[in-house]
Parts: structure tokens; C-alpha cells; sequence
């Protein structure tokens, strides 16, 4: 009874159903209904170190978990008692990392496109940078700062404008981009910070997108990065950390691993500059999302009906893109798998209940002969999975559970009809 993904936390029992650390799948969703994410709280402990271990030749190094890939409570309460930080992008991932006992100092704050009330809560907070991404930003943390008397530590996001091979939607660091400072405009942020009164400059940041795999990318950010600290070491500006962002990508359904290319690359690159010059021994930030969470969490779907269309055959779950959009969105091909069935050779679309004809998890799919009632899982989808769900035609956003050795919870309660509606008002006559 094989399955395609063969991974050390993943394996098939007695019963011929898929089993996560041997909690049997098919319970699960029996117990707690679908559609159903399944987190695994050891895989994101056993990322998470492995990402760490991977710098651990530098002193001085902040692994900061980027929120925005799956902010949950408990996803975040692990990571930080690892000892991660946090790196933000709203209102609201802050509010998460503070609730959760992140050390404000290990809190990175970057978005394009931050509110004044953001502003406000990151500054009275004392968190760690705020990584600038426009001049007016700036002028407007200075202003924030002073009425509330105190100092805004913060960084300047570089655009360094360099090719990425992911999707157009993920790149962040080209030209096109809304994202940072050109080169020159990053030059005048510092020239600008280092007048004003209540703001202590302390970091530079790049950020070049997401699911990128080719570190030839990273490696030509980060050398415009060492450009722009060259120029403001000879204007006397010494910076305390230096922020590569995150990016890094996985193989969803495979086991290449670009970690370690990833880590030397840009160790020997990061040794060699500080050493020509003559930088002492800044922190060194990394921001890594999907690469701590993406492989931790499965999601589960009952399949509604099996039909036949124009020769062609459809396999329709009760997950739809409201609950998992990465298909929809960026057409990410995410690996679908029997979990009651042993795997077989018919060949399915996969479709949900959503009246869109982009609600689509996969096609051709290789399944066993497919019937109502059997349960699919679908790999990959602990980051930007629940994060970037919605009520997308009414439908309440599902459950998750996190399975922790022999232990299982409710980590985010399944949504109800009356959810949808909590915060509607009928305006009174």
C-alpha cells in the first residue's frame, strides 16, 4: 500500500489508512470532520532547527518566523519557545507575536504600506526594527516617535532589483516591485534617519520574494546589499544587523532540500565582506516562513460525488479554494493522496464546491477508483494555507488540529453559519 510522498513522519497503517506520528487520518476526520488541517508540531520544531543549525557557525544570527505564512496561535507559540522571533508585516501579526511572549527585541516589522496606528503600536512596543520601505515612511516614524517620546529603531528596506525565477505574484526585489528603496533613495533614508532625533538606525533589509529556490539569486541581493553598507561606512554609518529577509523555497511533494547551499552561500559571501570592511560583528537576520511550515500540515477532504464530463473524470471534495486558495491563486501544485485508499491508476480532476472554475486542487490526478465518502489529503499547506482562507460563498473556514506526539487539539475551531454573519448589522429604520 504505497503513497508517492514517503516522508519519516508519514506512513500507512494495519487498516491501510495514511497516519501522521500514527494518529490514523481517516479518525481524524471522522472525529473532527472535514475539510480538516492537520498540523504536525514536531515537523515545524525539526524545520525550525534544522534552519537554525544551519547558521550556527555565525555568533550572532535571529531567526525571525515570518507571520504571514501561518500566524496561528499555537504555530507561533512553538517557534517562539524554540527561541525564534518574529517577523511581521501588520497590525495584527505584532499583536499575535507580543500575545504569544515573543521578546519585542527579536521582532522585525517590514510591509510596504504600514498605518500610523501600526506605526504607533510597533514603537510603543520597543520592538526590535522597523525596516523602512518609503521617505514619507520615515518622516512619519519620526513624527510618531516624538509624540510619544521616544526612539523608533529602525533599517531601510534595499530594492536591489535582481532576477527571480517563482511566480510574478512572488516577487518582491525586481524593478517592477512596490517593494523598498532603489539604491540611491535608500541612501538618502539614511542620510535622512541620521538627522532626526528619535530615530536610532540600526539595520539594512532585503526581501526578494518567495519560493525561490536558484541561490544565485540570493547571492547577487546580497551582494548590492554589501554595496549600499560599503557606501554608508564611508558616510560613518555602522549597522548593527544585517537582514537577508527569507524566500527560501521547498520541492512541494519532493525531499530536495536547498538549505544548506542556501546557508553557505550567503555565510562565505557575509565572512568575506565583513572582513574587507572592516564590519565587526553585526546580527545577521533571516525570515524564514514556508520553509519552517509548509511540509508540517496536510489537509483533508471527503470527497462529494465522482461524475464523468466530456470524457473527462471528476473527483469533487468538500474543500473548496475558500479553504486552501495557493491553487487558485498561483497555480501551486500541491500533491494529492488517498488516505483510506491504497493509490491506483485512474486519472481525476479534483475540484471543489466553489462557483469558480479556477476552484481546482489538481488534475490528472492518479488516484485508486474514487467514490463518495472516500478522503483525500492534500500535502504542503501549513503555509498559506489557513492564513489566506476566506467565507468566499458563505462557507465557514474549517478546523485545524496540531498533533503533538500523543496528543491532539483544536487549534483554530471550525467556523459556524452564525461566524459569517457576527459582524453584519441591518440598519435600523
Amino acid at each position: 500500500m504505497e503513497r508517492q510522498v514517503k516522508r519519516e513522519n508519514l506512513w500507512v497503517n494495519e487498516r491501510g489508512h495514511l497516519c501522521i506520528r500514527g494518529h490514523d487520518l481517516v479518525e481524524l476526520a471522522e472525529r473532527f470532520g472535514t475539510p480538516l488541517y492537520v498540523i504536525d508540531a514536531q515537523r515545524i520544531r525539526e524545520n525550525y532547527r534544522r534552519f537554525r543549525d544551519a547558521f550556527n557557525s555565525y555568533p550572532r544570527v535571529l531567526i525571525a518566523y515570518a507571520y504571514k505564512a501561518n500566524p496561528n496561535l499555537a504555530v507561533c507559540s512553538i517557534l517562539k519557545e524554540e527561541g525564534a522571533g518574529a517577523e511581521v508585516v501588520s497590525g495584527g501579526e505584532l499583536y499575535i507575536a507580543l500575545k504569544v511572549g515573543v521578546n519585542p527585541e527579536k521582532i522585525v516589522f517590514d510591509g510596504v504600506s504600514k498605518g500610523e496606528d501600526e506605526l504607533k503600536m510597533a514603537i510603543e512596543g520597543e520592538i526590535g526594527a522597523i525596516n523602512v520601505e518609503s521617505l514619507e515612511e520615515l518622516r512619519k516614524i519620526e513624527r510618531i516617535a516624538s509624540k510619544l517620546g521616544k526612539k523608533a529603531r529602525i533599517g531601510v528596506r534595499l530594492n536591489p532589483d535582481v532576477p527571480v525565477r517563482t511566480h510574478p505574484h512572488d516577487v518582491t526585489g525586481a524593478k517592477y516591485s512596490k517593494f523598498g528603496l532603489d539604491f540611491e533613495s535608500a541612501l538618502k533614508a539614511y542620510e535622512m534617519a541620521m538627522k532626526m532625533e528619535h530615530i536610532e538606525v540600526k539595520g539594512i533589509h532585503i526581501h526578494i520574494g518567495s519560493q525561490i529556490t536558484q541561490v544565485d539569486s540570493f547571492r547577487s541581493a546580497a551582494l548590492r546589499l554589501f554595496d549600499l553598507v560599503s557606501k554608508l561606512k564611508e558616510m560613518g554609518v555602522m549597522l548593527e544587523y544585517l537582514d537577508f529577509g527569507g524566500g527560501l523555497g521547498i520541492t512541494y511533494g519532493g525531499r530536495k532540500d536547498y538549505l544548506k547551499e542556501y546557508a553557505r552561500t550567503l555565510l562565505e559571501l557575509t565572512r568575506t565582506k565583513i572582513g574587507e570592511l572592516d564590519l565587526g560583528e553585526p546580527k545577521l537576520i533571516f525570515e524564514p516562513g514556508r520553509y519552517i511550515v509548509a511540509d508540517s500540515s496536510v489537509l483533508l477532504t471527503r470527497v462529494n460525488y465522482v461524475k464523468e464530463i466530456f470524457g473527462r473524470k471528476w473527483v469533487l471534495v468538500d474543500a473548496g479554494m475558500n479553504d486552501f486558495m495557493r491553487p487558485a491563486m498561483y497555480g501551486a501544485a500541491h500533491q494529492i493522496v488517498p488516505v483510506n485508499k491504497p493509490e491506483g491508476e485512474e486519472r481525476y480532476n479534483v475540484g471543489g464546491p466553489i462557483c469558480e472554475s479556477s476552484d481546482v486542487f489538481g488534475r490528472d490526478v492518479r488516484l485508486p477508483e474514487m467514490e463518495a465518502g472516500d478522503l483525500l489529503a492534500i500535502f504542503d499547506v501549513g503555509a498559506y494555507g489557513i492564513c489566506m482562507s476566506s467565507q468566499y460563498n458563505s462557507r465557514p473556514r474549517p478546523a485545524m488540529i496540531l498533533i503533538d506526539e500523543a496528543k491532539v487539539s483544536v487549534v483554530r475551531e471550525r467556523e459556524t453559519y452564525e461566524d459569517l454573519i457576527s459582524k453584519d448589522r441591518i440598519p435600523n429604520d
